[in-house]
């Protein structure tokens, strides 16, 4: 995370990553850091009379008691785009992260 990223509402900064998934798939999403309390996203781009919505499909900032990692497994509703939305759980925070991210077909 750095000050370049956007900005949520919350003050956190955040990236964004797109991939094209198929309805039944499963990921498997991981996102680590020494330097920041992750927390982790997944959104489907749904195209509405409205224009393109973002729906959230599931979101996580801790792995499990005294892990402050987070970790998405989640089966696609959809074929379409997906986004996978990754930000620090506090304002401000910056610093590195390592994002991993595998589907199965």
């Amino acid at each position: 995370m750095s000050k370049g990223d956007r900005i949520l509402n919350n003050g956190s900064f955040a990236d964004l990553y797109q991939f094209q998934g198929k309805k039944g798939q499963q990921v498997v999403i991981e996102m680590t850091s020494q330097k920041i309390n992750p927390v982790l996203s997944l959104l489907q781009a749904v195209e509405s009379t409205e224009g393109q919505q973002l729906l959230k499909i599931a979101e996580n900032n801790d792995r499990g008691a005294g892990d402050f990692n987070a970790q998405i497994t989640a089966t696609l509703p959809a074929d379409g785009v997906f986004l996978i939305m990754a930000n620090s759980l506090d304002r401000g925070e910056i610093g590195d992260y390592s994002l991993r991210a595998n589907a199965q077909p």
